[in-house]
């Protein structure tokens, strides 16, 4: 389960084992997370917030997460806050 919040961390947990897996920092500001989407392979995730930015995270081993950035450089400005995140099916 990925759950974001008010003060710029979005946190995945382990629902079997009912453990915290990772917490990532989408904004430093302390902008709220108010969009998270995981991947249909759960090897990537999104967080998207009221900054304007969208950032990715992938597992860094197979079968583990330990968070960190995908993208290179900035993140995705999207001008405005982001409210919803959704995978392209390919």
């Amino acid at each position: 389960m990925l759950v974001g919040g008010s003060v710029g961390y979005a946190t995945l947990y382990n629902r079997a084992t009912k453990t915290t897996v990772c917490t990532v920092t989408h904004s430093t500001d302390k902008s709220a997370v108010t969009a998270v989407k995981l991947h249909p392979n759960e090897e990537l995730f999104a967080t998207g917030g009221a900054d304007g930015n969208v950032r990715m995270w992938k597992s860094a081993k197979e079968g583990e997460w330990e968070c960190e950035h995908a993208a290179v450089g900035n993140p995705v400005s999207m001008g405005s806050p982001v409210n919803y995140l959704e995978w392209h099916p390919t």
